[in-house]
């Protein structure tokens, strides 16, 4: 999914997360900056999107809101987490990476090997495969460790990761599932938490288990926005690792505006309700009484700014800066609001 797509994707989500059912296409559209046309086009998107992860109902199909309806009495998949597990990936990659992984589930297979297997195995209405393509997707899954290479010589020969699933007994996997999920659901970030958490809920489905065995601890989610601006975190941690400015386009939460889109087209072009943004990330806040997020970076013309997470979209990684003058601006006092030193929580 493009990066502008999925900034108009997560801000959707976010006001219907908020707003449920009060507004109408239009005013809806009009909040968002798209037009009526764009809101329903990433409407169908959003259901053909939510509906490969997980069937909806008849009535769910023509009422999105009610297809990501949180039930807050159950610990389940929060609401609009789906979104993280397509945003990065395209439709035919996300195919080729899953059969990937099922076929290295049970056996060893080299590269060769595992091309000729996709190549029988993938649908018809997607291309096949190249050696420079699977090649890549191995080096991919196994930097992430999905996947590991076996011991021996060229060529080299992988299978899929489950050794700390498959070594665990049963009571020991329940364990790590129910201690996986208080993490996720009382810390932050939690995303990652929330997809392991899915994992080994996979998990312990091949293993026989009824799928209620799991629900042992039961939460009521406040800020569904949070799992949404965590989207940025990976971004700004690189950034501020690697010592780069980020450039965006921030709307100011006062701008009633959730969204602006790229205009490509100069017949549709119009101003942007938006600034455009170079800063230095310095440091990431989040503030757990109204579940918000913060980047705290300096701008060569502002000097220290804070940006709510919510507001930042296009985002982009820009110059470097001489590791003296980042320890120079670390070391600058931010401002802070009265009161906010107990509810402030710094995450390096």
């Amino acid at each position: 999914m493009a990066r502008e797509s999925f900034d108009k994707e997560v801000q959707f989500l976010r006001l219907l997360a908020l707003a449920g059912g009060a507004y109408n296409r239009q005013q809806f559209a009009s909040r968002l900056g798209i037009s009526v046309h764009t809101y329903d086009k990433t409407l169908r998107y959003l259901k053909d999107m939510r509906t490969s992860l997980r069937p909806l109902s008849a009535k769910q199909e023509t009422d999105l809101t009610e297809g990501l309806r949180y039930n807050h009495y159950e610990s389940a998949d929060p609401l609009l987490l789906f979104l993280f597990r397509a945003k990065s990936l395209k439709e035919s990659e996300s195919v080729r990476l899953s059969l990937t992984i099922a076929l290295l589930q049970d056996k060893e297979l080299t590269a060769m090997e595992l091309l000729d297997a996709c190549s029988e195995s993938m649908p018809s209405d997607y291309p096949c495969p190249d050696e420079k393509t699977i090649r890549g997707d191995l080096k991919y899954l196994e930097e992430v460790g999905v996947i590991t290479r076996c011991e021996g010589g060229r060529p080299y020969r992988y299978r899929a990761a489950n050794d700390l699933i498959d070594r665990l007994s049963d009571d020991e996997l329940l364990d790590l599932y129910d201690f996986v999920d208080v993490m996720a659901n009382t810390q932050v970030p939690a995303v990652q938490g929330y997809l392991l958490r899915d994992t080994l809920k996979k998990a312990l489905a091949r293993r026989g288990f009824d799928p209620g065995a799991a629900e042992v601890h039961l939460y009521k989610y406040h800020y569904h926005s949070r799992i949404l601006d965590e989207a940025h975190l990976h971004a700004i941690f690189h950034a501020i690792r690697e010592r780069k400015q980020l450039r965006f386009l921030y709307l100011s939460p006062k701008k009633g505006k959730n969204y602006a889109s790229k205009n490509t087209n100069p017949l549709f072009e119009r101003e942007t309700e938006g600034s455009d943004e170079t800063t230095l990330p310095l440091r990431v806040v989040y503030d757990h009484q109204y579940g918000r997020w913060y980047l705290i970076g300096h701008s060569p013309k502002l000097g220290m700014m804070k940006y709510r997470m919510e507001g930042i979209t296009q985002i982009e990684t820009g110059a470097s800066v001489p590791e003296a003058e980042f320890a120079d601006r670390s070391g600058m006092r931010c401002g802070s609001s009265k009161g906010a030193g107990s509810r402030i929580r710094f995450v390096p």
